[in-house]
């Protein structure tokens, strides 16, 4: 392993600690607070480091097929992350669409057809692992991408639902949290089938934003009755 290999590792393992240490706090504080904002923008440059550098990682060994594939888990963490962040300045009245709001779904949608594209790839090469992981983060790269998009039409004609601006924010970055925890989970978990590793973080955590989004909806209806 070359010098600069070990420095852009060294980064990428910071940036992931950092970004599993300091997301667990905005979870457990109360929001709007002074700590939930600090800890939640710590959280954010972690991940912004770890897919920066998952970037580099590949772009210094290219033909690393798990590189490859960190590359776009990386992509898929940044997108998250940053429309996590964006969707706080949605809840503005008038909110215009920026053009690396434009650039960042422009690029989740390059991606997600480039991931369904290996998936069909690898099934043809029988390695149903990497087709089957491909093939999901492709699918949901995709449907965030049409879901973003057809936001994006709305905001430019009329207000979305009052309080979209939160469940997307919540979602995507608890779903940003639960992607680098799973690829800590695949670095550091050899006891379990990878594809369980792999799937296994994403479906519990999947379970756990519903349940939490039901349980804000419901607690803003019996508001907004009051």
């Amino acid at each position: 392993m070359s010098l600069i290999q070990k420095i852009v590792l060294i980064i990428h393992i910071i940036s992931g600690f950092t970004a599993l240490s300091s997301g667990l706090v905005p979870m457990l504080v109360k929001k709007g607070t002074r700590t939930h904002v600090i800890s939640g923008y710590i959280f954010v440059f972690g991940m912004y480091g770890v897919s920066l550098t998952s970037t580099l990682m590949f772009i210094v060994k290219p033909y690393n097929p798990f590189l490859l594939f960190l590359l776009f888990i990386g992509i898929f963490s940044f997108y998250l992350t940053y429309t996590g962040i964006s969707a706080i300045k949605h809840n503005k009245a008038q909110y215009k669409i920026k053009i690396m709001d434009w650039v960042a779904v422009g690029t989740i949608l390059i991606a997600g057809i480039a991931m369904v594209s290996f998936s069909i790839y690898y099934l043809l090469q029988l390695d149903y692992v990497f087709a089957i992981l491909y093939g999901v983060f492709g699918y949901l790269s995709l449907s965030l991408f049409f879901g973003d998009y057809k936001s994006f039409m709305k905001w430019r004609v009329s207000s979305p639902e009052k309080m979209a601006w939160f469940y997307n924010h919540m979602s995507r970055i608890l779903g940003s949290y639960i992607a680098t925890f799973t690829a800590f989970c695949v670095v550091n978990v050899h006891f379990l089938p990878p594809l369980i590793v792999w799937s296994l973080p994403g479906l519990i955590g999947g379970i756990g934003i519903t349940i939490w989004i039901r349980k804000y909806k419901k607690k803003f209806e019996t508001v907004s009755l009051s």
